[in-house]
């Protein structure tokens, strides 16, 4: 681990203390409150917990349990499909939301999650897949080091 990091680490433990269990009350709190000071805060104090857990997950031995999580399936599968769940997640969640005239539940969320794995999935063989395999009929040539300069 890079001094920097391990420095950055001995913050990202307490930062974890500090910013989950804030997170919750103010969604447990404030939840559907359109009061902008909370969302500044909720948001806040999430990137901080995102924030420190990408600093834990950097800084973890190569026999943690961490990494044996983080290196699961279904988290490896995640990863794979991410950026077309990225695309895709706000129109999957108009139709889902069209569809399904309930209230915002946690079921809902997990559901409309798997809906969006499964489109994102579904693109990633139908349309990312082969356009991926085309790369074999193209070189790869690294690009040319720029000339030292010379002395005058």
């Amino acid at each position: 681990v890079p001094a920097g990091l391990a420095r950055i680490k001995s913050v990202a433990v307490p930062s974890m203390w500090i910013a989950v269990p804030i997170v919750a009350v103010l969604y447990a709190a404030y939840a559907g409150a359109a009061l902008p000071w909370i969302q500044v805060l909720k948001y806040t104090f999430i990137d901080l917990a995102w924030s420190a857990f990408l600093v834990l997950a950097l800084c973890c031995g190569p026999k943690s349990l961490m990494r044996s999580v983080l290196s699961t399936r279904a988290l490896t599968s995640v990863g794979k499909y991410s950026y077309s769940m990225y695309v895709f997640h706000v129109w999957t969640l108009a139709v889902y939301g069209r569809i399904v005239h309930a209230p915002a539940s946690l079921w809902g969320f997990f559901l409309a999650s798997a809906i969006t794995y499964g489109v994102a999935a579904t693109s990633w063989q139908v349309w990312e897949r082969p356009f991926l395999g085309l790369k074999r009929y193209f070189e790869y040539r690294s690009a040319a080091a720029p000339a030292p300069a010379q002395a005058s």
